[in-house]
Order: structure tokens, then C-alpha cells, then sequence
């Protein structure tokens, strides 16, 4: 099962939380898929993150993926890309009167 067919992560921002997942992540890593799926059960009644993302958690291991804080972070660097500035795509395509200038400015 790619990743793309599994269920979106809405992943904690608490540092403790994510500890606790990675923690879990680790022990489920190990062979030891009921000792992680306790640790996420007891930061859910701790309050730490909802139930539904236990499941979605749980979805993730049995496809193999376990490193679930590395693909959050690959997300966000995604979106901290910062995108190019209007005005300076514009600067760089003028048309002269005849023909467009692509690279000038």
C-alpha cells in the first residue's frame, strides 16, 4: 500500500505528544505492536491527541511506515518553500511591443 492511499496525518504540534508517537513508532518498528498501540492508547486518555489519530496511526504501521514525525516534517518543508513573488515572475516576462522578453529585467 503506497502512501498515497493511506489516511492524511494530522500530526501534534506538542513535543510531547510527538515523543509519545515516536516512541510508540519505535516499539511497533521493534515487533512489538501491542506495547506501541498501549503507549498511543494512554496518550489518548491522557488527553495528548484524539482517537482518531491513533487509528490513522495504526493504519500507517500495518502498511510498514513508521517513521511518521520524518514524513510531517518533509510536509512542512514543502509548504515553507516560499513561493515566487508575483512581481518578480512579471519583471521577468515583459512584452516589448513585438515579441515577450522572458529572463530580463
Amino acid at each position: 500500500m503506497g502512501s498515497s492511499k493511506l489516511p492524511k496525518l494530522q500530526l501534534p504540534k506538542d513535543e510531547v505528544a510527538q515523543r509519545r508517537i515516536a516512541e510508540a513508532s519505535e516499539l511497533a518498528r521493534a515487533g512489538e505492536l501491542k506495547a506501541g498501540q498501549q503507549r498511543l492508547k494512554e496518550a489518548v486518555s491522557e488527553g495528548l491527541f484524539p482517537a482518531p489519530l491513533q487509528r490513522q496511526v495504526l493504519a500507517w504501521w500495518s502498511a510498514g511506515e513508521f517513521d511518521l514525525l520524518a514524513s510531517k516534517e518533509v510536509s512542512e518543508a514543502k509548504v515553507a518553500k516560499a513561493p515566487v513573488d508575483d512581481l518578480e515572475a512579471q519583471r521577468s516576462v515583459e512584452w516589448d511591443g513585438e515579441d515577450w522578453k522572458f529572463g530580463e529585467q
